[in-house]
């Protein structure tokens, strides 16, 4: 059995070597698991955003950002309480922009909205998050988890870096698609 559960980055330059490991997290719960998504701007910063999980408690969604280089890592807290199946998405424009999409459950537990949380630097605070569905969005009959009209895993939601903000498409649970733009 693992004495520890890690999220670890290694990272290289195009053509060079691969550098030394860089632990982010660790825990010593055997339960505990990382679910995690990476985005990456033009000036080489990585956000790496990762569900933290132990079973036991409600997951925070966590966002570990690289300098330029790739050689320092900090983190923040994007969501301190997502319920356990949530899916999430994030995406990294020009100058540190970053946009993160996710779920978030009903306290029943049988339909999901979608919300958007962006900073504007590469160090900067998450702004609270805004709703973009309108109405919520039942899971599919199957048991998969549907966001805003459509599963994650097959599509889902669309975000795209426009230079005055971010747009995002969904489509609701009616079946009607939408759209935003949000703004940095």
């Amino acid at each position: 059995m693992p004495t520890a559960n890690r999220l670890i980055t290694i990272t290289r330059d195009a053509g060079g070597q691969w550098g030394t490991a860089d632990i982010l997290d660790t825990t010593s719960d055997p339960n505990f698991s990382y679910d995690f998504r990476m985005a990456a701007d033009a000036a080489g910063h990585v956000t790496i955003l990762a569900r933290h999980d132990n079973g036991t408690s409600t997951p925070n969604l966590v966002a570990y950002t690289s300098d330029a280089a790739g050689s320092s890592w900090a983190s923040s807290i994007v969501q301190p309480s997502l319920p356990t199946n949530d899916a999430f998405r994030v995406m990294s424009a020009d100058a540190g922009h970053t946009a993160v999409i996710f779920e978030n459950t009903s306290a029943g537990g049988s339909s999901a909205r979608l919300f958007i949380t962006r900073r504007d630097t590469v160090v900067g605070g998450w702004t609270t998050p805004a709703l973009l569905s309108q109405t919520a969005s039942d899971f599919a009959p199957e048991g998969g988890f549907v966001t805003a009209g459509l599963p994650f895993n097959e599509g889902g939601p669309v975000m795209l870096a426009a230079s005055n903000g971010i747009l995002v498409t969904w489509q609701e649970a009616d079946g009607s698609l939408h759209s935003a733009l949000v703004p940095w």
